[in-house]
């Protein structure tokens, strides 16, 4: 959650955003919203993967030791391109999702 407060905050500085602005106002904020929904997924997602894969094993028969010994087997495996998988999806999701959130609580 730090990253994407902290994103929005920093944008919205560099754009001279005016809190009792018109439409250009509004723009920023949605812009700003927007990036900052980017980058709270981008960053995480590779743990956020792991996780997933580690929450959907079968407790049976477990076929990773511990959250590390997951990231090996899969980077090993897959390479990057693994742990980016949905996350085209994911983005073009936040953009709309993010950029409406901060325009209603700005």
């Amino acid at each position: 959650m730090s990253i994407y407060f902290t994103t929005f905050e920093i944008i919205k500085k560099h754009m001279d955003h005016n809190p009792n602005g018109g439409f250009a106002d509004k723009l920023k904020i949605m812009l700003a919203g927007a990036l900052a929904g980017l980058g709270s997924w981008i960053f995480p997602y590779p743990i956020d993967f792991v996780k997933t894969k580690m929450q959907s094993e079968n407790l049976d028969g477990r076929k990773y030791k511990n959250s590390w010994h997951c990231f090996i087997s899969n980077y090993r495996e897959t390479g990057w391109r693994g742990f980016t998988r949905g996350l085209w999806t994911v983005c073009l999701r936040s953009i709309p999702v993010n950029s409406m959130a901060f325009l209603v609580e700005e």
